[in-house]
């Protein structure tokens, strides 16, 4: 009992660093926020840090991680069954852009970070950020196939290239309206996207 009661606390209080570290690099820039400034938000002493993060750069793998798997399981609620028609790829991307910005609608710093910040780190950051682009414009290139082959996506396109190019929309989107959210724009935004993009591989 008191182990698990400790280590309860222990995660709490890396929360509670994490999301300070959180708006403190999203307000200030990773490279510009010390740990004193994480320091003064929380009210604390730099020695606590230590005890939890080895340095600055461990607490923000800490903030990207946490970011990255509450993006992953939100969206991952949009994936739909098998799609058997463009109707349905279209409601599907509506679904997905709208859980997504609702993510960043409900709390702008995430978008700061990861957009502006996260991938700009070092090179390590930036692999880690090329990697969840690439994992996403790979589910997108497996729905586009199984389109073409249930008839309702063009042949001829191409499929990586047309993958890459969509999932790189949103990116574009946030980087202009990230600061500063606007829930109507950014879900005119999404279903301006979703309607282009069917168009272009509409047979």
């Amino acid at each position: 009992m008191v182990d698990r009661q400790r280590a309860r606390r222990s995660e709490l209080v890396k929360e509670e660093v994490v999301d300070a570290a959180l708006a403190e690099f999203s307000e200030r820039g990773y490279h510009q926020t010390s740990i004193a400034h994480i320091a003064e938000r929380l009210g604390t002493g730099h020695s606590m840090f230590y005890r939890y993060f080895t340095n600055k750069r461990d607490i923000l793998e800490h903030v990207v991680q946490h970011a990255t798997q509450r993006t992953i399981e939100t969206l991952s609620r949009t994936l739909p069954g098998r799609i058997t028609s463009l109707d349905e790829f279209h409601d599907f991307a509506v679904n997905l852009g709208l859980a997504y910005i609702g993510l960043v609608v409900d709390d702008p710093r995430f978008s700061r970070l990861l957009l502006q910040q996260g991938a700009a780190v070092d090179a390590k950051m930036t692999a880690q950020f090329c990697g969840v682009f690439d994992a996403g414009a790979s589910i997108l290139a497996g729905l586009l196939r199984d389109g073409i082959q249930s008839g309702y996506v063009r042949a001829d396109i191409d499929i990586e290239a047309v993958a890459d190019s969509v999932a790189g929309i949103p990116l574009g989107i946030l980087a202009r309206y990230g600061h500063e959210p606007d829930q109507d724009i950014l879900a005119a935004r999404v279903r301006a996207t979703a309607d282009l993009v069917c168009r272009g591989i509409a047979p």
